[in-house]
């Protein structure tokens, strides 16, 4: 059985690795999706929960690394992970 989710990973940002880009969420709503904003300046980030590590809730302010992902031809965080 294939799943519908069509991703893929796209390649790190420059300087960062894999799981190296990091940011700051800016939202997150009751139907466990969010935005994330980037430290490096780039575009914010939609994310959604099955792409969080551990599929933990997050809240505005929780500082994140993640990957640049794409998903059906648009940019997502992927492999989100909490970080101190």
């Amino acid at each position: 059985m294939m799943s519908h989710y069509r991703t893929r990973i796209m390649q790190p940002d420059a300087g960062h690795g894999a799981g190296g880009t990091r940011g700051t969420v800016m939202r997150w709503l009751d139907r466990r999706f969010g935005f994330i904003a980037r430290d490096d300046g780039g575009p914010d980030l939609f994310v959604h929960i099955r792409n969080v590590v551990g599929r933990v809730e997050l809240k505005p302010g929780d500082r994140v690394s993640f990957e640049v992902g794409d998903y059906h031809g648009r940019p997502e965080a992927q492999n989100v992970r909490p970080v101190a």
